[in-house]
């Protein structure tokens, strides 16, 4: 369906659109995962596809999945990332057996007394067995390579599952069923806290159509809501299988996301202000304002990202700016001497009519913001 205006090229819940499916793929030690904030996944996709040597292969729900002969360093530095990954096995959830029994208790995973535990666990690592494992043994010849490390691999297995077709199971249940697969066939040593590589799985069924012309009871609440804002866009989350590796925490110190930016302490997240930046089309030369700068995440990430465009911050509060020019020093001077803090109003601006290009904002919300205060007046 055809869609018009900046929103078409911003919203994308996934990219696999009802009627659609997509095929299973395989990681070889070259094919990366992304995670991203829910609604950023086209944004993500067109950063990842705009670095040298990197191919997008699949976008779904808060993931971009990816081939890439670029460095991690490289990697590392995409704006809109949670966590990178190495990608093992992406796939629609597989068919497997429902079972009408709750799932078993404690340690004995295949006991007598669980048939339907049993059953599924069989099914599950007899596709562990057939795709899983040859492609973690590419992925471990890749990654010893790219570290140097020649020991045996310490690991630990985390799943997150949610779904009709697994709910004989439990998420502790399924970690412990992988974990010990991966450790008989690989060689692998358990290891919950000092770990070399983590195997995540995320299994999900739970398939929400939505066209937003008539938006289904059952669709998230962010989907009814944009279904009366935006009625000519349909999305579908995709029931899927991820199995990853994420290395991304391996490389950061102290274990940090790749989100976590130093400069942005009390400020707007990372990746969402990179991403309104990147919407606002800034070009070479131009002044760009945000009227509620507040502590500056937003107006520092566009002056890192347009390192030849002018900003001015304006805040009624010293408190604020004052965190503000903290953090816009911490970023360093591409930002602290490109961004302008102003003390003053956001009706009745400090600033010459006809001398600003753009206008990005966070405007504010919540319990703090209402009504009552006269927001509903003051903002379009």
């Amino acid at each position: 369906m055809a869609r018009e205006g900046w929103w078409a090229d911003s919203w994308c819940a996934s990219a696999i659109h009802p009627g659609e499916s997509f095929e299973t793929v395989f990681g070889s030690g070259r094919q990366f995962v992304i995670h991203c904030v829910g609604g950023l996944e086209t944004l993500a996709a067109k950063e990842v596809a705009s670095i040298d040597g990197c191919h997008v292969l699949l976008t779904l729900v808060g993931k971009v999945v990816f081939v890439s002969d670029a460095s991690i360093d490289t990697l590392l530095s995409l704006h809109t990332a949670e966590m990178l990954s190495l990608l093992c096995w992406a796939t629609p959830t597989p068919s497997m057996p429902l079972g009408k029994s709750p799932p078993c208790q404690g340690n004995d995973l295949a006991s007598d007394d669980c048939p339907a535990t049993k059953n599924w666990l069989d099914h599950f690592e007899s596709l562990l067995l057939s795709l899983a494992i040859p492609q973690l043994r590419a992925i471990e010849s890749a990654w010893r390579s790219a570290v140097g490390h020649s020991n045996v691999i310490r690991f630990r297995a985390s799943v997150k599952r949610g779904g009709e077709s697994s709910r004989a199971v439990s998420s502790p249940q399924m970690a412990g069923w992988l974990g010990a697969v991966c450790a008989e066939h690989l060689g692998w040593r358990v290891d919950l806290k000092d770990f070399d590589l983590e195997v995540l799985l995320q299994w999900n069924d739970v398939q929400a159509s939505a066209q937003f012309k008539n938006a289904q009871s059952e669709a998230p609440a962010l989907v009814t809501y944009f279904a009366r804002r935006f009625p000519n866009v349909s999305i579908l989350l995709a029931a899927q299988v991820v199995l990853e590796c994420p290395i991304s925490n391996r490389y950061r110190s102290g274990d940090l996301p790749m989100s976590d930016r130093p400069y942005l302490r009390g400020a707007m997240h990372g990746p969402v202000a990179w991403s309104i930046a990147s919407l606002a089309c800034i070009q070479p030369g131009q002044l760009v304002l945000d009227p509620m700068v507040g502590k500056g995440g937003l107006v520092i990430e566009a002056a890192l990202a347009h390192p030849r465009a002018r900003f001015v911050g304006v805040d009624h509060s010293t408190e604020q700016l004052s965190v503000a020019a903290e953090n816009a020093c911490i970023a360093g001077p591409n930002a602290s001497h490109r961004v302008e803090l102003i003390q003053g109003d956001a009706i009745h601006l400090p600033l010459r009519d006809h001398t600003v290009d753009a206008i990005i904002c966070d405007l504010p919300f919540g319990k703090r913001h209402t009504s009552a205060m006269g927001i509903d007046r003051s903002e379009p």
